[in-house]
């Protein structure tokens, strides 16, 4: 057998990352796929792993996306193999789950209480690989949510192997395809694949499932023709590279044929917008899952400006839906005291100025601008290791600025500014992006030093420890 070579494709990561073997699973779809609740509401999941030894890694979790107002990294609160995490929801997120040796993934909706016991005894004096040992999948138990969807898991590594596997005839086919050749094979795929979803004793919701998961890899595929093309062997040199690109076409003679803009069970397998661009070129802006991103852009629009402290009028949210407004409206009121007790000026005008603006305010002042966010690690190093540091400094006339923007999630943004003083601001993602922030590769941390004559005397990336930026602050400002 020829070898594979794998492509990960970050699009489709969440989708089809590993599922754990659990053909076990007691209860099934039976029905048709439940829609949703639409409502803001938190999702628990919880249980524990008998038998773990103190201190030993339990659970990881990674979501598809944010959610409104909250980060997609919940807070783990793990004690000697029991655990709980609670998600704040206003739409279902993928959720992938590694539970000690198991990996699996489960929609996860606003509501939901997910439960899993995993009894460690029973299979501690194992020798097996933990995808082939069948002590180990029944000594997993999950309940609650739509995890009745995981005696699907063969069906969908299926899936995830056929979009994301290569074999060598089928990177030199690829590279003999023009896009449209391609993308024909690709969809002839997809329907091989619903002809054998028909033949199954599936029920109604877990055949619409499973057609929107394929829909989802077709997708996903046709999107990978580029990068399939730089594969060997004998991949595309550097000037024919540029081919394949320029071949995609977003336009797609198969688009009538799709379910997933038509339905918001689409919601259950990818709650991102990556889709977004093929429901517009395919003139699907109007359909079902095309106004919901719509609706969900205007929401997340506006949770970027609560969030800035800019002013948003009532009627503004009052146009969301109802599951936007809750949210929305409970991040107003978490940031109301911040809002009153916080006279901190705040720049106006083009986002270009807002760097001029803020240096200007601190004539004859070193001006030490720390760009950072509440996820980025060496960013929160950095702001903790300068702590040490910087009463010395600001007696020795240096200023320090923090700038963020909506990126960062609201508890660590005013956390921040409790527990480090200085100027902070947070701006949206668009008016960051219009800073044109001197060095800014779109990497943080990132640092400015102003001299105090108001001109910028240095622009530094990434974090460089406590010493060496001192003197960065210092000798540049002499």
């Amino acid at each position: 057998m020829k070898s594979k070579v794998w492509l990960f494709l970050l699009t489709g990561f969440i989708a089809f990352c590993s599922l754990c073997q659990a053909r076990q699973t007691k209860h099934r779809l039976m029905g048709a796929l439940p829609n949703w609740p639409h409502r803001y509401a938190p999702a628990v999941i919880q249980g524990c792993v008998h038998g773990v030894s103190q201190g030993q890694y339990v659970l990881a979790v990674m979501s598809g996306s944010s959610n409104i107002k909250n980060d997609p990294f919940p807070e783990i609160k793990d004690s000697c193999g029991f655990f709980s995490m609670k998600y704040d929801l206003a739409y279902p997120t993928q959720v992938n789950f590694s539970v000690v040796d198991h990996n699996f993934m489960i929609p996860l909706c606003p509501g939901d209480t997910v439960t899993i016991d995993y009894d460690l005894h029973q299979v501690a004096t194992s020798q097996y690989d933990a995808a082939e040992n069948q002590e180990k999948n029944k000594a997993l138990h999950i309940s609650g949510g739509l995890s009745s969807l995981l005696c699907l898991d063969s069906l969908l590594g299926e899936v995830r192997d056929e979009t994301y596997a290569f074999t060598v005839d089928a990177i030199e086919e690829a590279h003999r395809q023009s896009y449209a050749e391609f993308r024909q094979s690709v969809w002839n795929s997809h329907q091989k694949r619903l002809a054998h979803y028909a033949s199954l004793p599936l029920s109604e919701g877990e055949r619409e499932y499973m057609q929107l998961v394929s829909e989802t890899a077709y997708l996903d595929k046709c999107a990978s023709f580029p990068f399939v093309n730089t594969l060997a062997p004998n991949p595309l040199d550097s000037v024919q590279m540029a081919a394949p690109d320029k071949q995609v076409e977003l336009r797609d003679p198969h688009a009538s044929q799709m379910l997933f803009p038509h339905t918001l069970h689409t919601a259950y397998v990818c709650s991102s917008d990556k889709y977004k661009p093929y429901l517009i070129a395919n003139d699907l802006q109007s359909s079902v899952m095309g106004k919901w991103l719509e609706q969900l852009d205007a929401a997340n629009a506006l949770v970027a400006r609560v969030k800035a402290i800019q002013p948003i009028a009532a009627e503004e949210i009052n146009r969301l839906p109802v599951e936007y407004q809750v949210p929305i409206r409970e991040l107003q009121a978490q940031l109301a005291p911040l809002t009153v007790a916080d006279s901190l000026w705040k720049p106006q005008g083009e986002p270009q100025t807002y760097l001029q603006q803020i240096v200007a305010r601190h004539p004859g002042k070193r001006v030490f601008v720390d760009f950072w966010a509440t996820w980025c690690g060496p960013c929160n190093i950095g702001i903790k290791e300068m702590e040490s540091v910087k009463a010395d400094l600001e007696a020795q006339g240096v200023v320090f600025i923090y700038i963020t923007d909506n990126s960062s999630s609201t508890e660590g943004f005013l956390e921040m500014k409790r527990k480090h003083h200085g100027e902070h601001y947070i701006f949206t993602k668009e008016d960051w992006g219009k800073m044109q922030i001197p060095g800014y590769k779109n990497a943080i941390p990132h640092y400015l030093i102003y001299g105090t004559d108001g001109k910028l005397k240095k622009s530094i990336t990434g974090w460089t420890g406590v010493e060496n930026m001192t003197k960065r602050i210092l000798e540049e400002n002499e």
